[in-house]
């Protein structure tokens, strides 16, 4: 009977050990170690560990703004090297999702035409603006609030809300397309 609760457990823990790693090679850049391949049905059930990786990116970005504050550095630099931090780490996987929806929505007079436009690698007159001004509104936020435990805070929050949104959307809606990201959570 022993045995079996210790092979339990390690089943057990194997399985959350994989989702989160399944969760961080799909939100990040980090060196999370995943063995074979990823199927697409794995990242619907890896989804409950979204918020961890959000609280870790959060947490690394955030802590990056505490040390460049605590070195005297000029809080709008910190605020950039936060933001900057921010966008290494996750990639840029959603600055590259808001620039395609933005070049999509701003191109695209039909359905059809929109979803083209998001497909294309190239980033348009639209991405490039919505990402001049989302970087630049993160990064002003931040030099408003320089109080360091606050934005670690924030950053943290942030990460944990924004990464919980991604599965309960997913859900509420239908996908745009059928051989698209969203179609992997169903």
């Amino acid at each position: 009977m022993n045995n079996f609760r210790t092979d339990f457990r390690r089943l057990f823990f194997m399985q959350y050990y994989r989702d989160i790693c399944v969760a961080g090679v799909f939100l990040t850049i980090l060196p999370f170690k995943i063995k074979g391949q990823i199927k697409d049905s794995e990242l619907a059930e890896a989804s409950w560990a979204f918020p961890l990786i959000g609280m870790t990116i959060g947490a690394i970005s955030g802590g990056v703004f505490m040390l460049a504050y605590g070195s005297n550095l000029n809080p709008f630099f910190c605020a950039i090297i936060c933001v900057f931090v921010s966008i290494l780490v996750t990639g840029g996987l959603h600055e590259d999702g808001l620039a395609d929806m933005a070049d999509g929505f701003g191109g695209g007079s039909s359905r059809d035409e929109k979803l083209r436009i998001m497909r294309d690698s190239q980033v348009g007159t639209y991405g490039v603006i919505a990402l001049i001004f989302t970087i630049l509104m993160r990064t002003v936020l931040l030099d408003s609030v320089a109080e360091p435990k606050l934005i670690l805070t924030a950053m943290i929050l942030s990460g944990i809300m924004s990464r919980s949104l991604l599965p309960f959307i997913t859900f509420c809606f239908r996908e745009a397309r059928p051989d698209g990201l969203a179609a992997k959570f169903s």
